[in-house]
């Protein structure tokens, strides 16, 4: 099961909804960031043995909040909890 979240630019984050997504999804995260020509600038796909951190993905959304952003986060229910998978 996955959680999938597009955030407009300049559009605040509710932190303790991020946090709660994250929580109960911490299998891993994927963010895609668009440029004002609306091509990906960038693409970040982590994976934490221990669970993301809400941390890291409310700090990766401020980060790019002058963009539009597309969260990823994973809770894995078959296979390997791994980056690959």
């Amino acid at each position: 099961m996955c959680n999938i979240l597009f955030l407009p630019r300049n559009i605040p984050i509710k932190e303790d909804a991020i946090r709660n997504m994250v929580l109960n999804n911490p299998d891993g995260l994927g963010l895609l960031v668009q440029g004002d020509d609306g091509k990906v600038v960038e693409a970040v796909r982590q994976f934490d043995p221990a669970g993301t951190k809400p941390t890291v993905v409310i700090n990766l959304l401020k980060k790019h909040k002058d963009k539009n952003r597309l969260l990823h986060v994973r809770f894995n229910t078959h296979g390997e909890s791994s980056l690959l998978n």
